[in-house]
């Protein structure tokens, strides 16, 4: 069974190839290949630095609680955080599709455009993450209790880690968009400082409160993150993220008024 499904697999991929080579322009397959890795280093290693302070800040709460409270407790505030990451699940899988267009109309400069595609997308980021934070919030002990019976005493973490990924929604694309438009210096700075606060806030919050004080000093460190970098779009790319822009008539028409060279 596993060899067809691996043959399966490799004429899928064949076919792909295929296809992809069809659809090359003769004239880029002949163009003269250029490299500029001072370049390409110069971006890449702000986005290697990002990635890894973000993984600082989202997976150093599990592994303090882990090494402060113990293997139990880890057991339950894990659980408690991977189910508040499903309210982001539509703004990942948005991000990936919408990162083409920002570097598209930002290069163009057409910030207008930009402004409308922003606004729709935390439009429809926004609302579905709100249900799914509400189902959460409301349902918190039931949901918990399907990993076991001593799950449901993470709730509260829960509801309050849910309420932080939730202002994820709120705030929209903004690291996409910094990052997309060659902000990704003043993305690290943020990134860095907000891992930072964390383990700090987590060593001294984990041993007083708990499970609870893992998920308030999270909670906070993603708000923070995520204004902070909403602050930057604005006054740096002169796009509105937000969801309060979407509702408030957020697709300006000046949008590249406040835009910095």
């Amino acid at each position: 069974m596993t060899e067809f499904a691996l043959i399966a697999l490799l004429v899928v991929i064949a076919l792909q190839l295929l296809l992809l080579w069809n659809r090359f322009d003769q004239e880029i397959l002949s163009s003269e290949a250029i490299y500029e890795p001072r370049q390409w280093l110069k971006v890449a290693l702000p986005l290697l630095l990002i990635q890894s302070f973000r993984e600082i800040l989202t997976e150093s709460d599990t592994l303090m609680v882990g090494g402060i409270l113990g293997s139990s407790a880890v057991g339950v505030y894990d659980a408690a955080c991977k189910t508040a990451l499903w309210v982001n699940l539509i703004l990942k899988s948005v991000n990936l599709l919408a990162a083409p267009a920002f570097v598209t109309l930002y290069t163009q400069k057409k910030l207008p455009d930009l402004q409308k595609i922003v606004s729709a997308i935390t439009w429809w980021i926004f609302w579905p993450s709100l249900i799914i934070s509400l189902v959460f919030i409301l349902l918190a002990q039931p949901i918990l209790g399907l990993f076991g019976s001593g799950f449901s005493s993470g709730s509260w973490a829960l509801r309050i880690l849910v309420f932080g990924q939730l202002m994820s929604a709120i705030c929209g694309s903004v690291g996409n968009l910094m990052m997309m438009t060659g902000h990704q210096n003043d993305t690290l700075v943020a990134s860095a400082s907000c891992a930072l606060i964390n383990l700090v806030a987590n060593a001294i919050m984990i041993p007083l409160f708990g499970l609870a004080g893992a998920a308030f000093t999270t909670m906070f460190t993603l708000i923070l993150w995520n204004v902070w970098l909403s602050y930057l779009v604005v006054h740096k790319i002169g796009i509105y993220p937000s969801i309060f822009a979407s509702l408030l008539g957020g697709r300006r028409q000046d949008a590249g008024g406040r835009r910095q060279e």
